[in-house]
């Protein structure tokens, strides 16, 4: 396979004093992409980078195994690919990703409880999914 800087044919500047995550992007975006892992996808994914390269590869991942995680929680990378900031440009694949969405939320508890961390009450990893894949369902900006 070739890089995303190969395929798009754009090579970013080194950052400078930047933060881990920008740094992390413009490395991943020098590596094959078959070499990436699920985290590697959900980080570039969930930063709206080389979508139309990554979007594909991403969809037959989560057509296998839905639920598929990162480093975070299970389904982070199906999360990650229907942020509100790539709407526009999954359109292509809107119909599978809808499929996928609707399988998830079915294999969800209907109200995933909230998690409480020093006496404040936090969405739990599975809400936060529910609210992602609603919110691209209906392609309404979620309040997350």
């Amino acid at each position: 396979m070739a890089t995303l800087e190969e395929l798009e044919g754009d090579i970013w500047a080194a950052p400078e004093n930047t933060t881990r995550l920008i740094e992390t992007c413009h490395r991943l975006r020098k590596e094959e992409i078959e070499e990436f892992s699920i985290e590697n996808f959900r980080i570039l994914l969930g930063q709206g980078i080389g979508i139309d390269h990554l979007a594909p590869l991403a969809l037959i991942i989560l057509e296998r195994e839905p639920l598929v995680s990162g480093d975070f929680y299970p389904g982070d990378l199906l999360s990650a690919l229907v942020r509100d900031q790539n709407w526009a440009k999954l359109e292509p694949w809107a119909p599978r990703i809808v499929v996928i969405c609707r399988e998830v939320l079915a294999a969800l508890a209907l109200d995933p409880d909230d998690i409480e961390i020093n006496g404040k009450l936090y969405p739990s990893p599975a809400r936060e999914l529910a609210a992602h894949l609603r919110a691209y369902i209906n392609r309404r900006p979620s309040s997350h």
